[in-house]
């Protein structure tokens, strides 16, 4: 849940735009390596979408279950779903 996130260094720079659904979104990223660790958007107000790929704690990784997966019907055929995952 976004309630339960801090961020606890750094001040990342935004870029905002309408997506393809119309919804509003704002990506956060680094201002000197331009990595993007996390969005925030109108079509997911209470969450909090971390990219697992800007995490150095595998064990967070390790440990942590996807409960949806994202644009669901645009995933590429030969990858699977992710299993217990709400499909969105």
């Amino acid at each position: 849940p976004r309630r339960c996130f801090k961020l606890i260094s750094g001040s990342p720079k935004t870029f905002a735009k309408r997506a393809d659904s119309g919804n509003n979104i704002t990506s956060y990223f680094c201002g000197d390596c331009g990595t993007t660790p996390f969005p925030d958007g109108d079509s997911f107000p209470n969450l909090k979408i971390i990219k697992a790929g800007t995490l150095d704690d595998s064990g967070i990784l390790n440990n942590a279950k996807p409960s949806l997966e994202g644009y669901a019907p645009s995933r590429l055929k030969w990858i699977p779903a992710i299993p217990e995952a709400s499909q969105q």
